[in-house]
């Protein structure tokens, strides 16, 4: 007798499309933003995000893609008052997340801040993505064509 056939599971990637491709959306990107603080983990997140953003827009390039690595980069996290400061990006990441229509979060760990993120977007019921990481020679690549 023979076994069943199992679907495959959908990629991340393929969900991605077939959850939010259907025509104009506006998405956030979430991912780790902090790191351990300091100014060029902060910076090298932000630019594995930009690379992340470039992957979506490709994959849905109707899509408006609200990217708070780069919204909010003026704000300076790494500094003595970086908790505060990042308490207060914390909370308006939560009010602009909600003017969107679904979330992407980026990488398989949830650093706190995704955390928020994902909950504000669950209690929202937006629909929500998982995507996940890249091997850093991808990210390397990625980051020479920014």
């Amino acid at each position: 007798m023979p076994t069943p056939c199992r679907p495959e599971p959908a990629s991340p990637w393929t969900e991605l499309q077939a959850r939010f491709g259907g025509g104009p959306r506006v998405l956030y990107l979430a991912g780790p933003f902090r790191g351990d603080g300091s100014r060029p983990a902060i910076q090298r997140n932000q630019m594995r995000m930009m690379a992340r953003a470039r992957l979506v827009q490709d994959l849905l390039p109707e899509a408006v893609l609200v990217l708070p690595h780069t919204n909010f980069a003026f704000l300076d996290e790494s500094g003595p008052g970086g908790l505060a400061v990042r308490d207060r990006a914390l909370a308006a990441c939560e009010r602009l997340l909600l003017r969107c229509d679904g979330l992407v979060l980026c990488g398989r760990t949830l650093t706190e801040g995704m955390r928020r993120e994902r909950d504000a977007a669950l209690a929202a019921s937006l629909p929500i993505v998982q995507l996940p990481d890249l091997p850093d020679s991808r990210w390397a690549a990625l980051a020479e064509a920014l």
